[in-house]
């Protein structure tokens, strides 16, 4: 696809109004369209009661790009700052997300976090389900499309029981209370 082309379908599809949260973080050539989904449904085993995270608790998605050489993970930057974009649910999950102008025979990883609060303080995926390695290869312009999987955590849980022993006329009669916290702490 020449240059004129490619120029005139990123006009046109910004005169349609197809918006996208957008991150150029370099002079490549290579554009990168993501879609967040939510990976498969996570069980709590023995909570009853306990609804797992889902979709509608994610306040905010975080995407993080890196550039991946030999196993070693470093940030992209753009101007001294790594690339980053900050999502609401309904950008993160009504659309698409788009890293422009990566280089050609490199490859990046592209991190999901999700959170259960505007402030980003309650993080409800986990890391090592929630990324993407995409390698770029030679292409003169080229328009990657991926999803990228955010696995939720497990959702703790706390509960209560009674037990208690008494021992009346070599008798054994329960009797008392306990109470046990179990928390599947997030990464």
């Amino acid at each position: 696809m020449n240059n004129v082309t490619l120029s005139s379908l990123l006009a046109a599809c910004v005169l349609a109004g197809c918006a996208a949260p957008i991150a150029q973080p370099s002079a490549g050539t290579t554009t990168l369209v993501l879609t967040p989904r939510i990976a498969a449904k996570r069980t709590v085993q023995g909570s009853i009661g306990v609804e797992p995270w889902k979709q509608a608790d994610v306040a905010r998605v975080v995407l993080e790009l890196y550039t991946v050489a030999n196993e070693v993970e470093t940030p992209v930057l753009d101007g001294g700052a790594p690339v980053k974009l900050v999502l609401d649910n309904h950008q993160a999950f009504n659309g698409q997300v788009r890293f422009t102008s990566l280089k050609s025979n490199t490859t990046y990883r592209v991190r999901a976090y999700g959170y259960q609060d505007v402030a980003r303080t309650q993080q409800i995926t986990v890391d090592a389900s929630s990324s993407l390695d995409i390698p770029v290869a030679y292409y003169e312009y080229a328009i990657l499309e991926k999803s990228i999987p955010l696995q939720l955590a497990d959702k703790p849980f706390a509960g209560q029981a009674s037990a208690g022993l008494a021992v009346s006329n070599g008798t054994l009669v329960a009797s008392g209370s306990e109470t046990f916290d179990f928390v599947d702490e997030v990464q």
